[in-house]
């Protein structure tokens, strides 16, 4: 799942768009995003991974309102 959330923050931040973010918005995916590498490169414990996903799709909440 994360994986997937990864790629789809990829795909958005090459659209020309995603420049139109704040600043704090494109900084804070970049971050999730890193955490997100280091957990597929890590242990993969599941508790995390959902702790990312949450963080992710809350995140994405606050942008859309």
């Amino acid at each position: 799942m994360l994986e997937v959330a990864d790629a789809e923050i990829a795909i958005a931040a090459a659209h020309p768009r995603y420049t139109r973010l704040s600043a704090e918005h494109r900084n804070t995916l970049r971050v999730i995003r890193g955490e997100m590498a280091a957990w597929s490169a890590g242990n993969r414990h599941p508790d995390a991974g959902y702790s990312l996903l949450n963080r992710v799709i809350l995140h994405i909440d606050c942008m859309n309102h």
